[in-house]
């Protein structure tokens, strides 16, 4: 927006159009797909809000799943303080759910071959 107001670009009308030729084919298909006619419907400010908001839970999902994969039993945490940990991460990952094929979600993948083969759960 700071941007735009430093080019001298202030209306409304003039932002819309600047943004649509900034955005690319994808995001305006994506746009079309969740706000059917907003390009014509919606204000400059909207679009906008519903851009930053759809990338704010992306950017959340991302950064969960990152935070799955990276995470280990430390040595002080038990393995259920561990499994609760990672269960808490999974559903923001959307990981908790069951393969047809296999019978098994990814949070069982994770913990496959976490334990000595001694102590199996």
């Amino acid at each position: 927006m700071q941007h735009l107001a430093s080019c001298g670009v202030t209306s409304s009308v003039d932002r819309k159009a600047k943004l649509f030729s900034r955005i690319g084919s994808k995001t305006y298909s994506f746009m079309s797909k969740i706000h059917p006619g907003f390009d014509s419907e919606l204000s400059y400010n909207k679009i906008r809000k519903s851009l930053s908001q759809y990338c704010e839970l992306e950017v959340k999902y991302v950064h969960a799943c990152v935070e799955f994969s990276r995470r280990v039993l430390m040595p002080d945490q038990s393995y259920k303080q561990w499994v609760a940990e990672l269960r808490n991460i999974a559903i923001m990952c959307r990981f908790i759910f069951k393969n047809e094929k296999c019978e098994c979600s990814l949070m069982d993948r994770k913990l496959q071959g976490c334990y000595p083969s001694s102590n199996s759960p």
